[in-house]
């Protein structure tokens, strides 16, 4: 399965994004950035009950992972779109798609494709 998961279907191709978030952070604090944080397009309490896919929840280990690691917190956490953020590999995504389903053997486990940090205008060193 490309970008989903199925009980039936144990083989499936997916964004890394537990790197992914991991990385996002990791892009801020080498640019500086410790204090002043929001996590945008997320909010616990604001999405309580919400659907929340596998990937995205995954995606939010990967961010407070790693502020955690590197004793970092929030500003705020808000509940809308944001406009540095992690990409989907489609291409990569169903290229390893296709692989495995021309594969002699099937894997017996699914694959993770790394996810490109898009860098936009909202990530700058805190001195500009």
């Amino acid at each position: 399965m490309l970008n989903a998961t199925n009980k039936k279907h144990p083989v499936s191709v997916l964004p890394d994004e537990l790197t992914g978030g991991r990385s996002a952070i990791k892009l801020l604090a080498d640019a500086g950035h410790r204090e002043g944080i929001a996590l945008i397009g997320h909010n616990e309490e604001a999405e309580r009950g919400l659907f929340r896919s596998t990937t995205v929840a995954q995606r939010i280990t990967g961010i407070r992972a790693e502020m955690a690691a590197r004793g970092m917190r929030f500003a705020a956490e808000e509940s809308c779109w944001s406009l540095t953020t992690v990409g989907l590999p489609h291409e990569a995504m169903g290229r390893a798609s296709v692989e495995i389903l021309l594969a002699p053997r099937r894997p017996s486990a699914g694959r993770l494709i790394p996810m490109p940090v898009i860098e936009r205008r909202s990530v700058r060193s805190p001195a500009e």
